[in-house]
């Protein structure tokens, strides 16, 4: 197995503290604070010195109060110093007896991509131009409260709102050996926030970005870590590229109240590489990338000549180590079992062909991933997350398959269990069994779904309690009552909530079904259809979305196509495909909200043999769209 290590360390603070008394340059005076900015001595490397950020900005507020008292954004206020040797003071005379909240941020001096607005108590960027391996761009931001009790001097830490993104590799002699000579390169990163709220230190409106290609970072070398028990020496990794994206939209849950501090954020991410003509070298995509706020999080392997070989550890300066990830590339079922019961993430590379028939349950660790480029082909129930708190991570651009086991056992290749999150991404999902069974499946568990292709012959996604989240899956099912045993293509039962967005849902038997107390599942958009069987037929073609045994389909919107009219006379036009009813075996009925959506047929109850109501300020409005005859809109909309 080739193993290789990442590491991403904590972005290094900077301190607003107050200094020894020589460095003060005037003695404090009765209601004066004195901050005096300072950056530490601890930076190592100079690609994240803190040097470029020399100038401070500021803003105080009364407490409780939206007005602003003072600011650096008023000529006539007080500013602070100028940065020099890493050292600014700022005096501010305050009123003895009150509470101020005061912001700072402190960035390049002129630059043209931040913002700084203290009435809004945000800051805001602007991308455009935006190149890789930009270090003008480093900044640095807290928000304190003070009582102000007398002269004062004040200590404020400041640090980075953002992540660094770091890509370093150790075979740049390997590529001009193989005449490549390395020019420029680029990141394209799946979600950065472009506004951060200083007051709270949430960042929103986020986007795809991508850093365009500037000359590679030409910086110390990383010194790459040995795994644990590894007689291999440290290889030495040379910088490509280096970043900072804006996160944090979230606060810490252990210190909400501590704005420099934000939950971790997952993102997906590029690097293209040039050489000096401008010609792609080599492209490298990482799925499930953590990020932090004043976090490294370095990616490193040998970049330039694989894509597959890389790993990744975050490892912080100022917190507690929190994240280790080490990525092993695998070939065989021995290696895969092998490494995934060692704790480590696996790639199967785009070649490799794993079939794990035979290889028993294989239980994942928390944070465990799989990227998957080739096939993995499984048994039943084989890969599965359990517990509370448990987090794994499945992707591709690869498939997992059921194919081929004996006894008809071929199902579930993947599985949540006992309050586990598994989070899949980019991949294709594929069973033959058609007499049971379910693609992905949940039992008090949560699944986490997003560019998930599935076909299967019986369900594709089960889940029963806990959550599912699909967005822009494509789910197919052939399942029906003359083939096996007959299913829906989505089940979501009792006690599951789930959210279906962007979602394409094809089947035979019907599309999605919603059974059970407690549970809900909420449509917001995509297309939702039964298609006639190819023999068969439309007679047993059958609808789109069925709810039963108090089950609740909300719909938002989205279009929803049934093949035949299956209403007994309560439709007088159109074909079924909002049917809510009791199973046919005499359960409760389910029930629908409709809110949006068109359709080929007005929502009807089979049971009660009438149509269902929409909730009070919505209305049908005819439509003509292929075999979409009805809209439903607010009323006055």
């Amino acid at each position: 197995m080739k193993k290789s290590i990442f590491t991403a360390m904590a972005m290094t603070a900077l301190l607003l503290s107050s200094c020894a008394n020589d460095d003060l340059q005037n003695p404090a005076q009765d209601g004066a604070v004195v901050f005096t900015a300072s950056l530490p001595q601890s930076f190592s490397r100079a690609i994240a010195d803190g040097s470029n950020a020399d100038h401070l900005s500021y803003a105080v507020y009364e407490s409780g109060s939206d007005d602003v008292l003072f600011t650096s954004e008023n000529a006539g206020d007080p500013q602070a110093s100028a940065f020099s040797e890493l050292k600014s003071t700022l005096t501010l005379n305050l009123a003895k007896g009150k509470t101020y909240d005061i912001i700072f941020w402190a960035d390049k001096s002129n630059n043209t991509f931040y913002t700084f607005d203290p009435e809004q108590k945000s800051v805001t960027i602007n991308y455009d131009g935006i190149t890789s391996n930009d270090n003008d761009r480093d900044a640095f931001f807290e928000k304190t409260t003070i009582t102000v009790t007398g002269a004062m001097n004040e200590t404020v830490t400041l640090r980075r709102p953002f992540a660094q993104l770091n890509f370093c590799t150790n075979d740049i002699e390997a590529a001009r050996a193989a005449n490549l000579e390395l020019g420029t390169t680029a990141v394209k990163v799946s979600n950065a926030y472009s506004k951060l709220n200083l007051f709270t230190g949430k960042a929103s409106e986020g986007s795809e970005l991508t850093f365009a290609q500037a000359p590679r970072v030409d910086n110390t070398d990383y010194p790459g870590k040995v795994a644990e028990g590894s007689s291999e020496p440290a290889k030495t990794y040379a910088y490509l590229s280096m970043n900072y994206v804006l996160t944090g939209s979230t606060p810490l849950a252990e210190q909400p109240e501590d704005v420099k501090q934000a939950e971790k954020e997952i993102l997906d991410c590029s690097l293209m590489v040039y050489d000096n003509n401008g010609t792609l070298i080599n492209t490298v995509d990482v799925s499930n990338v953590p990020v932090q706020r004043n976090y490294r999080t370095n990616i490193y392997g040998a970049l330039l000549t694989s894509t597959v070989d890389y790993t990744i550890k975050i490892e912080p300066d100022f917190y507690k180590e929190d994240y280790d990830v080490e990525y092993v590339s695998v070939a065989t079922p021995a290696a895969f079992v092998s490494a995934i019961s060692e704790g480590s993430n696996v790639v199967v590379p785009a070649e490799a062909s794993i079939n794990l028939i035979g290889q028993g349950p294989i239980d994942l660790a928390n944070e465990q991933r799989i990227k998957i480029e080739g096939t993995v082909n499984t048994e039943r129930a084989q890969l599965s997350a359990r517990g509370e708190g448990v987090t794994v991570y499945v992707e591709g651009p690869g498939k997992i398959t059921s194919i081929g086991v004996d006894g008809a056992t071929g199902n579930r290749p993947l599985n949540a269990f006992d309050g586990a999150t598994l989070v899949v991404r980019n991949l294709e999902v594929e069973t033959e069994q058609n007499n049971g069974g379910s693609c992905i499946y949940s039992e008090n568990g949560n699944l986490d779904l997003e560019n998930v292709t599935i076909n299967a012959h019986h369900f594709a996604i089960g889940a029963s309690g806990g959550t599912l989240i699909a967005k822009n899956c494509n789910i197919t099912s052939d399942s029906n009552n003359r083939e096996g045993s007959f299913s829906y293509t989505v089940s979501v039962a009792t006690g599951c909530q789930a959210v279906l967005e962007g979602c394409t849902v094809t089947g035979i038997q019907g599309g999605v079904t919603v059974q059970g107390e407690g549970a809900v599942v909420t449509i917001k958009n995509g297309i939702y259809s039964t298609i006639a069987h190819p023999q068969y037929g439309e007679d047993i073609a059958f609808y789109p979305v069925y709810a039963t045994d108090k089950g609740l389909a909300i719909i938002e919107g989205g279009d929803f196509i049934g093949v035949k009219n299956w209403s007994g006379g309560v439709l007088t036009e159109g074909t079924s495909c909002l049917v809510a009813g009791d199973n046919d075996v005499h359960m409760p009925d389910g029930n629908f909200i409709i809110k949006g959506g068109r359709f080929s047929g007005k929502a009807y109850n089979h049971t009660e043999k009438k149509l269902s109501n929409l909730p009070e300020g919505y209305e049908y409005r005819p439509i003509s769209v292929g075999s979409l005859i009805w809209e439903v809109k607010a009323i006055g909309q």
